[in-house]
């Protein structure tokens, strides 16, 4: 019974991550510079586009782990997800709280100490 429902608590979270994932996947437009893109794509990795030129490659993880980029949130349930952006060194990461997603709009929080809002159009 425990490892029943040890399965099916993990497999709500998984799914909560792969339905914000398929979300994810595609190409974003920031709301407030239009030269600014971001695309996801189905094998985990996230490109950063300035005036149509790539600028940035990361690896991108979901998760709703309480522990992003060195700062501990309080457990909610998994009901918080974060995007962890981890550059292809492994040298630079980005941690963002996911506060929204839809087929149009995405909306990111930046997890240090200079918090900033950023919300993207599908483009």
């Amino acid at each position: 019974m425990i490892l029943l429902a040890t399965f099916l608590s993990g497999a709500f979270i998984n799914c909560s991550n792969a339905d914000t994932e398929n979300l994810l996947i595609g190409e974003w437009v920031s709301e407030t510079d239009s030269n600014w893109r971001i695309e996801f794509d189905y094998d985990g990795r996230c490109f950063w586009h300035y005036e149509g030129e790539p600028t940035d490659e990361f690896e991108y993880n979901l998760s709703n782990e309480s522990l992003q980029c060195g700062y501990s949130f309080p457990k909610a349930d998994g009901q918080y997800e974060y995007l962890r952006l981890t550059d292809r060194e492994g040298r630079q990461t980005y941690c963002y709280e996911v506060l929204g997603i839809d087929q149009e709009s995405l909306s990111l929080r930046t997890i240090d100490l200079g918090v900033k809002n950023f919300i993207f159009i599908r483009n």
